[in-house]
C-alpha cells in the first residue's frame, strides 16, 4: 500500500498531514488535492484529465 500512496503523493494527487488527537496520539492521514480525475481509454490510447483543488 505505502508504494501506492507514495506515487500518488509523488503525482500531486494526495497529500500528507497529521492528525492530532485529543489524548495526545496522533495519525497520518492523506487528502485528495484534485477534484475531479478523468481517464478516458479508447482505440487512440489514454487520456487523462485532472480538475485541481482548492487546498
Amino acid at each position: 500500500m505505502y508504494r501506492r500512496i507514495n506515487n500518488l503523493l509523488e503525482s500531486d494527487l494526495i497529500e500528507e498531514c497529521v492528525r492530532f488527537e485529543d489524548d495526545g496520539s496522533h495519525t497520518t492521514a492523506y487528502e485528495s488535492t484534485v477534484d475531479v480525475l478523468r481517464v478516458r481509454i479508447d482505440a487512440d490510447g489514454i487520456n487523462v484529465a485532472v480538475a485541481e483543488g482548492d487546498g
